[in-house]
């Protein structure tokens, strides 16, 4: 149980210190969907639809949902439901691109000898 309470506060820090994400919400956005309580409650799916989404995934050991939807407020619709903690939008990270190159193609010489391994 402790671990949950230090997930859900977790979750919804990052939903209220990341206010900007609101702005993202656009076509096809993923959202992260934390139910009150213990697990997902058997009216999760119905709450969704009527909120104008779809739940993907749901997470019941921790009571967490994901659900997609078009709708840029299907959110606002969720927020303060009977049943819902928090919603907000899943946030993605790139990687920044990186290029491979070859120890030799760099003047450099391996750290090992060639072997019958890695030729």
């Amino acid at each position: 149980m402790k671990n949950r309470s230090i997930l859900l506060v977790i979750i919804a820090l990052l939903v209220i210190y990341f206010p900007w994400i609101s702005a993202a919400e656009t076509e096809n956005a993923r959202y992260i969907v934390v139910f009150k309580g213990n697990g997902i409650p058997s009216k999760a799916e119905h709450l969704i639809k009527q909120a104008g989404g779809n739940l993907i995934k749901t997470f019941p050991e921790i009571g967490v949902g994901i659900a997609i939807s078009n709708n840029s407020k299907f959110s606002d619709s969720l927020r303060g439901l009977r049943g819902i903690h928090s919603v907000g939008v899943e946030g993605f990270h790139s990687l920044p691109q990186t290029q491979i190159a070859e120890l030799n193609n760099l003047g450099l010489s391996a750290f090992l000898p060639p072997d019958s391994l890695y030729g």
